[in-house]
């Protein structure tokens, strides 16, 4: 917190993203995802659009801050965000978390017995025959190509 601090009163957005980066991780980490989910938000509001494998790892944890807190829809949609934003920079590390922070959910959703995930309305993913949610797939119906996120209205 201190080093957040300093960040900002100094106005270094860069090292104030960063902070609110690393104290989101720590504070999922530690059972706290209502603040992990404040302090994502007010790092990705402060990330530059050119620093993208900053904003997909802020979004990653966003999203699994979110879907920490139960707030399922919004943490497939930053997560989808995030799988959409690594695809378009290459950024294949970033891809990885955010696809496999999707597939934890979809675990996730099944253990709660929202019927949201896995077996339920989903879409083959790709070379397996365990479903995704049809939300989370691209333009050819699947996580494994570059393509067109769609989500649910």
């Amino acid at each position: 917190m201190r080093a957040l601090a300093l960040a900002e009163r100094a106005g270094h957005t860069e090292t104030a993203t960063l902070a609110h980066q690393h104290l989101t991780h720590h504070l999922l980490a530690n059972g706290s995802p209502a603040e992990a989910v404040s302090h994502a938000a007010r790092g990705l509001a402060l990330a530059p659009p050119l620093a993208a494998p900053r904003r997909v790892v802020l979004r990653t944890l966003y999203g699994q801050a979110l879907a920490a807190t139960g707030r399922t829809g919004e943490a497939v949609r930053q997560l989808g965000d995030a799988l959409r934003e690594a695809r378009a920079h290459a950024y294949m590390e970033g891809e990885k978390a955010a696809h496999s922070a999707l597939a934890a959910l979809d675990v996730l959703t099944v253990r709660q017995g929202t019927g949201a995930g896995r077996g339920v309305g989903t879409t083959p993913g790709p070379g397996s025959s365990r479903g995704y949610p049809p939300y989370c797939s691209d333009s050819r119906g699947d996580l494994g190509g570059a393509g067109v996120m769609t989500y649910p209205s």
